[in-house]
């Protein structure tokens, strides 16, 4: 009980770090469960083909859930469907495509940022700056496509 009142708080992972100052780079967290923190022992014992998530995953998604995101999925085959439509937007060339859009977006950002007085809510800002780059063909491509230039920062602000 203890353990799962500590994942919902956040806080596990500074619980197994205490266990691992006090009793080293193995610590048993469960009866089927070991916590390693030696990175030299990843691949002995990954193996090639990496090892299946385990039960842990389970219980942190809610039953009522019923898709399940891809992050705790720990069936390889249903994993890899659900991957498939995404392989082709995180391979390198596309990431190397869009560094510009992300250097621009940034820019903008910092500078939208700069300009603000007082405390600045940061949540408001990040928001705009990750929801502009995903609306691209909306609104703004509407307004270059009239000939006019549309500035999400002064409609958002």
């Amino acid at each position: 009980m203890y353990m799962a009142f500590l994942s919902l708080g956040g806080k596990q992972h500074t619980y197994y770090l205490q266990l691992h100052e006090q009793y080293g780079d193995i610590v048993r967290v469960g009866p089927n469960e070991l916590s390693i923190c030696d990175a030299a022992a990843i691949a002995p014992m990954m193996g090639p083909q990496g090892l299946p998530k385990g039960p842990f995953w389970d219980g942190r998604i809610p039953e009522a859930e019923t898709t399940k995101p891809m992050i705790a999925l720990r069936d390889k085959a249903e994993h890899t469907r659900r991957r498939r439509p995404w392989t082709r937007a995180f391979s390198t060339a596309a990431l190397k495509g869009y560094e510009e859009i992300i250097t621009k977006r940034s820019v903008q950002l910092a500078d939208a940022v700069g300009q603000q007085s007082g405390a600045v809510d940061m949540a408001k800002w990040i928001s705009f700056f990750t929801y502009v780059p995903r609306s691209k063909y909306s609104k703004a491509r509407s307004a270059s496509e009239k000939g006019y230039r549309y500035d999400f920062m002064n409609d958002l602000a």
